[in-house]
């Protein structure tokens, strides 16, 4: 969002201007004003990315470094899988996130790299912090019983 707006000519201080608020209305905008690097006249504004489906955290990536917590092997439309352990990729070396399935060595180098979840997990807990002042929205359903249960549970729509 803040490229799009950055290209439409508005504030570069958008993110700061909407957690300041205006009246009745704050919200956070995490995202990057990447318009710099698309342009070519600069660096990437950010390191990492954390993946989400509706409101699941499903992985975070910073660098090269990818580490999933949920995966969809049938894609978006099959079920979940929440994993003991995340999986982990290093994406300059395996860059279509196949080493787990294909290699018969990867729960070795796996064990070589578990120094990588520090940072991964550093990452996630200052991403969840954000929660506090700026709650998630509710979660996206896909179908008509998902929507009940979540417009008549406490706090739901039917009260």
């Amino acid at each position: 969002m803040p490229t799009l707006v950055a290209a439409a000519g508005g504030p570069d201080n958008l993110p700061e201007q909407l957690l300041e608020g205006y009246d009745g209305y704050t919200v956070h905008l995490d995202g990057y004003n990447q318009l710099p690097y698309l342009l070519g006249t600069g660096d990437s504004s950010r390191d990492e990315i954390i993946y989400y489906e509706g409101t699941d955290l499903q992985a975070v990536r910073y660098r090269d470094w990818k580490a999933h917590f949920v995966i969809q092997e049938h894609g978006w439309a099959g079920p979940k899988e929440e994993l003991n352990a995340p999986l982990l990729f290093n994406l300059r070396r395996d860059p279509y996130e196949k080493a787990a399935e294909e290699s018969g060595m990867y729960t070795r180098w796996m064990g070589t790299k578990m120094w990588a979840f520090g940072p991964a997990a550093r990452l996630v807990q200052t991403h969840l912090e954000t929660f506090q002042a700026f709650p998630p929205r509710g979660t996206a359903v896909s179908n008509e019983s998902e929507v009940q249960a979540q417009t008549s549970s406490e706090g739901g729509f039917a009260q």
